[in-house]
């Protein structure tokens, strides 16, 4: 009856092990984990973090952290980054660390058009730790065993821009990966994703510290899950606050679609430094006890400004993205 009642709670962890792979509610704020053609895009070199914490109002849910850099390097004809991600998932029942690089290829269309090709690898471990799941009164854990793997992953992605627009797409875990640990049948390995943004962004008025308008797109798919997110942002001056919705798609038989929250963004872009803080809102559902998470990101412009102008005008938007 424990080895059951063990195995019925470890059960709850297998989203979060197998099928679907972490979401920030400000893609824009982790670029590489989603698609390696964002590399030096801002031209400048760019520092950026962002931390995730999924269901706040639960103290043991998800929690996720990215860090990156990426700069633009003339000599190597595009650009490059590094990139780390975190995920923590029931404080440390469950966890994975994926450090990694990336490259992408620029080529200069016409004078308002770009094209990036790029592509990425890193390494990753995943870990099941028994030990920490909390349990009831006659209840106490079987398994003790702490289970891990490690392996290596690949995603490749293409981004298209102007100087007012950008539209990407970008595939991980393109070899979809096998696992070692056998606490779940997860031979299948990791799901492959796709990622599809896209975005414009509109100046209201010919004064620089003018109204600009941001709409933009968002599509994710993971095995047969699709989340997809339309939002908008809206920024004057040093400030910006913006407003979008998730839905999350299910079709694995029968296509069900669930409307899963409403983010609100709040930004503060001056110079060389930009932070933004977002309220994720859980549309009500049986998971109302765990609604709200919360996503703090920022990010650094580093390096000299004597860029060309078509130059500029590429770092002008990809520094105003939240």
């Amino acid at each position: 009856m424990k080895l059951l009642t063990f195995f019925a709670a470890m059960m709850l962890l297998a989203p979060s092990l197998s099928a679907q792979d972490p979401n920030f509610s400000q893609p824009m704020a982790a670029p590489l984990y989603y698609n390696p053609a964002f590399a030096g895009t801002a031209h400048l070199a760019r520092l950026s973090g962002v931390y995730h914490d999924h269901w706040s109002s639960i103290s043991s849910g998800n929690k996720t952290f990215n860090l990156g850099y990426d700069q633009h390097i003339e000599k190597l004809g595009g650009g490059i980054g590094l990139f780390a991600t975190q995920n923590n998932f029931r404080s440390g029942v469950a966890s994975s660390t994926s450090i990694g690089a990336a490259y992408n290829y620029s080529l200069r269309i016409s004078k308002k058009l770009n094209f990036r090709a790029g592509i990425k690898g890193s390494y990753n471990t995943r870990t099941v730790d028994p030990s920490k799941l909390k349990w009831g009164i006659g209840h106490p854990p079987e398994p003790t065993k702490k289970y891990s793997d490690r392996y290596p992953d690949f995603g490749a992605g293409i981004l298209i821009n102007g100087d007012n627009f950008y539209a990407g797409f970008g595939a991980d875990h393109i070899l979809e990966p096998a696992r070692t640990t056998d606490y779940f049948d997860i031979s299948r390995g990791v799901y492959r994703k796709y990622v599809a943004q896209a975005g414009y962004f509109k100046k209201l008025s010919s004064d620089p510290k003018g109204y600009v308008i941001n709409p933009y797109f968002v599509l994710h798919k993971q095995e047969s899950v699709s989340q997809v997110w339309p939002g908008i942002n809206l920024h004057k001056g040093l400030f910006a606050g913006g407003i979008s919705y998730r839905a999350i798609i299910t079709s694995p038989a029968k296509t069900h679609i669930n409307s899963d929250a409403f983010n609100f963004l709040i930004g503060f872009n001056k110079g060389r430094f930009k932070v933004s803080y977002v309220y994720d809102y859980t549309l009500p559902d049986p998971r109302s006890a765990a609604r709200g998470s919360h996503e703090v990101a920022m990010a650094f412009f580093l390096g000299k400004e004597s860029l060309s102008r078509t130059a500029l005008k590429d770092t002008e938007m990809f520094q105003r993205m939240f």
